[in-house]
């Protein structure tokens, strides 16, 4: 395949993605994919540092010569995170914001330190080799000399942080089409969002992350063909979604993420402590009803 036959194909992908309402940010990844189907290839995307000759398109460097071609065509246009979503992660006593990526196919996650050695995570790969993802690297503007002081139990809970969050964001992006579960991720997108905002709303965080339940009981409520009720109170909703077969919930973390509705005006005030207190206990309990949820699919 030669330049002019790339761009051919090239163009003709795009018109395809287009009319298929795929967002720009977006298009990269499904073009790598559409050209992976098309040509019966695996195909390495997106990896930094492959050195890709010009006019020539081969399995090696065939994904760096798609993502240049749409950085050429839209430029700044393409900046947007594709991954499922991010979550807020404390670490040494300051909140960081960890960006989950997507992943298709195997991975072999490592949390190292030496965050060169795996600096091209986290990769995209469409078809069977496994990814290679260094979780630090995945961490917005974490410092190396950060990294090299994390002890190896800090690093183990980041790890273990990660495959959780990972397994909670996957699994809600399978259920946005069912009633209130998209906007349970938008609200926990929010309980994540103003944790970085200047000044930080660590009140707005927390109430954000009461909805993002709240919003998932009563979808379970809804699937069930139950009254949603209005109001906040977690523990009596889910007392509600119980009697019609929801696993039970943690009372503990129900009451970690309860709260009133004053946190939102600042009358009752809440540390940076509780609002990523309150986000942990949201993103463990949302396992669950995700579970539950889903076998309504």
């Amino acid at each position: 395949m030669n330049k002019i036959e790339f761009n051919a194909m090239m163009e003709e992908i795009d018109e395809v993605l287009r009319s298929k309402g795929i967002l720009i940010p977006h298009r990269p990844l499904w073009a790598v994919m559409e050209v992976s189907n098309r040509l019966k290839i695996k195909i390495l995307a997106f990896s930094p540092g492959t050195k890709r000759i010009a006019g020539q398109y081969d399995t090696i460097t065939l994904g760096e010569h798609i993502n240049d071609w749409y950085i050429s065509r839209y430029g700044n246009r393409l900046k947007l995170h594709l991954g499922p979503g991010s979550i807020a992660i404390i670490i040494k006593g300051e909140p960081w914001r960890l960006f989950i990526p997507r992943i298709y196919g195997t991975i072999d996650i490592y949390c190292d330190p030496d965050m060169k050695k795996h600096q091209c995570a986290p990769n995209i790969v469409v078809g069977k080799e496994p990814v290679i993802c260094n979780v630090l690297n995945c961490i917005e503007n974490f410092p190396e000399g950060m990294a090299s002081i994390l002890t190896m139990d800090e690093r183990k809970q980041i790890l273990i942080f990660f495959i959780n969050s990972k397994n909670c964001l996957e699994g809600l992006e399978k259920i946005l089409d069912i009633p209130y579960v998209n906007e349970a991720k938008v609200d926990l997108e929010s309980s994540v969002a103003y944790i970085f905002t200047n000044p930080p709303e660590y009140g707005l965080s927390k109430w954000s992350s009461l909805q993002f339940i709240e919003k998932l009981i009563k979808s379970y409520l809804a699937l069930k063909n139950e009254p949603v009720p209005r109001h906040h109170n977690l523990a009596e909703i889910a007392n509600g979604a119980y009697n019609v077969g929801l696993q039970s919930l943690d009372s503990s973390l129900l009451e970690r993420v309860q709260c009133s509705a004053g946190v939102r005006y600042g009358e009752i005030a809440v540390t940076l402590k509780e609002a990523i207190s309150s986000h942990y206990a949201a993103l463990t309990l949302s396992i669950k009803l995700i579970e539950d949820i889903s076998k309504f699919k």
